[in-house]
């Protein structure tokens, strides 16, 4: 059915236990309402009589008591109310979790460690999401640490990352604001930042695995340092997985020290996990089903959207500055096009085919000085921050660049991958 202008309003009630499902296309918004009772958008609660818009996204509101919600849109992809959910699951996850946490608190040690595992489209990330909104509603403040490079969180796609959760999400922005977002309503959110440069691990499963290690040595680390951090554990995201995957699935494991792993649906994968638990808890749960697949088209946007809004803003604008540099004073390296794994131990290649290679590419910043710096570290940093390369000029060697802050772009190392972004 085609999109009509035609502005839709109503009011409905959710019955205790009933999900409303929604499917907004990109050109369309919805905007509710709760004015009355408990309803709730992948854990993270809608407070009485505030207006929240929505739009490009596919969303469950629950209500775990009743509610009533008032609403207005255009024509909808997809609305409906169900009482067939998974959350009752999902919530008594979060209670075995907090118990944990809670023993965790009272003896002074390790929390829980959750690895989320599930193929595409199963609501491994809704999953993560209500989790951490869950345990942070119970004064925890897990480490969110996404391993699907295909949506950045708190990043840009292309990125891994380990954050601190310890204010709710912004609902709109489904994550919420990073420390690049200026001034916010929320708590903004600091996460590590890695960067792989590609959607999949299969594209360079090497350099993600290297990637993937680095960032649970730094989150480790957080961990240490922080007591509450310790002791609320991790919620692990990861990109679609199965049982063919079960080497890679082993390194996440023992590089974060998991000791707890969810499986979503996937019953294959959920036996290979039990045959290998070694003291580990492996879970299995329902797919939501509110869980709908999503074309190749409905995730480009998301990755153009979450790119815009890094550095434009979302309902907070932002102004990311310009500035023209000489393509020689950037050292940017990138993996290599072809590698023999078995003769070739190098991860990263300057890039050095002139200043076309790098227009409309996103480009990762990381702390360390151009000047004297190698490949390995620019490997080994984290993210400063990213860059977007608008022009190039191969006659004059200069390069257009937008940075989120005033300024020049910093002569650091820089890393790309195949991430491109196009105003």
């Amino acid at each position: 059915m085609s999109e009509q202008a035609t502005e839709i309003k109503g009011s409905f009630t959710l019955k205790a236990g009933e999900e409303w499902r929604v499917e907004v296309s990109f050109e369309n918004k919805v905007v509710i309402k709760v004015t009355d009772g408990i309803a709730e958008v992948f854990g993270t609660e809608l407070a009485n009589n505030r207006t929240y818009t929505f739009t490009g996204t596919k969303i469950s509101v629950y209500s775990p008591t009743g509610a009533t919600i008032l609403h207005s849109s255009g024509a909808l992809a997809s609305d409906y109310v169900s009482d067939e959910t998974a959350m009752p699951q999902y919530t008594n996850l979060h209670l075995y979790l907090h118990a944990m946490r809670d023993a965790a608190r009272r003896n002074t040690a390790r929390g829980p460690r959750v690895l989320v595992l599930g193929n595409r489209d199963t609501g491994k990330t809704s999953l993560a999401n209500i989790l951490c909104a869950y345990a942070n509603k119970m004064s925890h403040q897990p480490l969110f640490v996404n391993l699907d490079p295909k949506e950045g969180a708190f990043a840009v796609p292309g990125a891994l990352s380990a954050t601190p959760i310890s204010d709710i999400f912004d609902v709109e922005t489904y994550w919420g604001d990073t420390i690049t977002s200026n001034i916010t309503q929320l708590h903004t959110k600091q996460p590590v930042v890695k960067w792989y440069g590609f959607e999949k691990p299969g594209e360079n499963l090497d350099l993600y695995k290297y990637q993937a290690a680095k960032l649970s040595v730094v989150a480790n680390l957080r961990a240490e340092q922080d007591e509450i951090v310790q002791q609320s554990g991790y919620v692990i995201d990861t990109p679609a997985l199965g049982a063919n995957d079960a080497a890679l699935i082993a390194d996440i494991i023992a590089d974060f020290e998991v000791d707890v792993v969810v499986v979503i649906g996937n019953e294959r994968l959920f036996v290979e996990m039990a045959k290998k638990a070694n003291g580990k808890t492996v879970l299995k749960v329902a797919k939501s089903g509110g869980c709908v697949d999503r074309e190749d088209v409905f995730i480009r946007a998301i990755q153009h959207r979450a790119i815009k809004e890094y550095f434009y803003g979302g309902s907070t604008v932002l102004a990311p500055y310009t500035s023209v540099i000489d393509y020689n004073d950037m050292v940017v390296y990138m993996a290599p096009e072809e590698r023999d794994t078995d003769t070739d131990a190098r991860l990263l290649v300057r890039v050095k085919n002139g200043a076309a290679t790098l227009q409309n590419t996103v480009v990762a910043v990381s702390h360390v000085a151009a000047s004297g710096g190698s490949a390995q570290d620019a490997l080994d940093s984290a993210v400063m921050g990213f860059a977007y390369i608008s022009d190039a000029d191969d006659t004059k060697q200069k390069l257009k660049v937008l940075g989120p802050v005033p300024g020049r772009l910093p002569l650091h190392l820089c890393l790309i991958g195949t991430i491109r972004y196009h105003e």
